[in-house]
């Protein structure tokens, strides 16, 4: 039996739990990165495994109420670790939001700063619905990119953390792709309206061969972008300032709500498995 388990309920002190475990486990293999701390003091970590050529960085947890795909992560990078594939180097965050993961998977009673948790239950928000960091900014649009627009908390692309620590690591290391996990729709989101068409060809002839592994729907083009919301996702970020493949994917049924389904964990992992290793 492995560490980390699919089809169960997974908090964040069972996160924290595995951390150690697999740190334990896989000392010689595995290396794990403190990239920044979120203003309620939790830590935002990084995991590097394998010693291929080929380095693929992947997150989850971008969104707090997304909350299968961090244990899905932690459970593909523990079989990678068992038996990892010669030509690749995995750089996994498989929870750079636990702020927000901790509210919608325990409640506001998570929040260990006082002030803060006061600000966040006026907010109204159903706590399995959070989506934001711990002061209710989503993160997946507070990244520099061409189609970036304020909202009415932030006040500068990369104000927050979270945000923060994820550039830290994309300008430390040259990454070859980008896989950022949610959980809505099983669909790629693989074309970027800021990019030219030799990027998005590229673009294409992936996703098309992720398509083929995971059975998800390619997302058309003009989806790509949604003009109410703009800009200053995590892939707008990566393509545009590395040209790095860049692709957003949506796990989960359309259908499902939140909280997120625990039975859909394994099914999701069989579904995604493959692919970070298309390249």
């Amino acid at each position: 039996m492995g560490i980390v388990e699919l089809n169960q309920e997974y908090f964040y002190k069972n996160y924290r739990k595995d951390v150690k475990r697999l740190e334990r486990k896989f000392s010689a293999k595995l290396k794990i990165m403190i990239e920044g701390r979120t203003i309620d003091n939790r830590e935002i970590l990084s995991f590097f495994a394998g010693n291929g050529s080929k380095c693929i960085l992947i997150t989850g947890g971008v969104h707090g109420r997304e909350s299968n795909n961090t244990i899905v992560l932690m459970h593909l990078l523990e079989e990678f670790l068992s038996k990892a594939k010669e030509e690749y180097t995995l750089c996994v965050m498989p929870l750079l939001n636990p702020d927000g993961y901790a509210i919608a998977t325990e409640g506001f009673s998570a929040i260990q700063n006082g002030n803060i948790r006061e600000e966040v239950e006026s907010e109204g928000i159903c706590w399995q619905e959070w989506k934001g960091n711990a002061i209710g900014i989503d993160i997946n649009r507070n990244f520099p990119s061409l189609y970036w627009q304020k909202k009415e908390q932030e006040q500068f692309p990369g104000s927050e953390e979270e945000t923060r620590a994820f550039m830290r690591v994309c300008n430390r290391y040259p990454f070859d792709l980008y896989l950022d996990f949610h959980s809505r729709g099983e669909e790629i989101y693989y074309y970027r309206q800021s990019m030219d068409s030799i990027y998005n060809e590229k673009q294409r002839l992936l996703a098309e061969k992720m398509q083929q592994l995971s059975g998800y729907t390619l997302v058309l083009p003009e989806r790509e972008l949604d003009t109410k919301t703009g800009g200053g996702n995590t892939v707008h970020y990566t393509s545009e300032k590395f040209r790095i493949p860049s692709f957003t994917i949506e796990t989960m049924p359309d259908e499902s709500g939140f909280p997120a389904d625990v039975s859909l964990q394994e099914r999701v992992y069989h579904q995604i498995k493959e692919l970070p290793f298309v390249i």
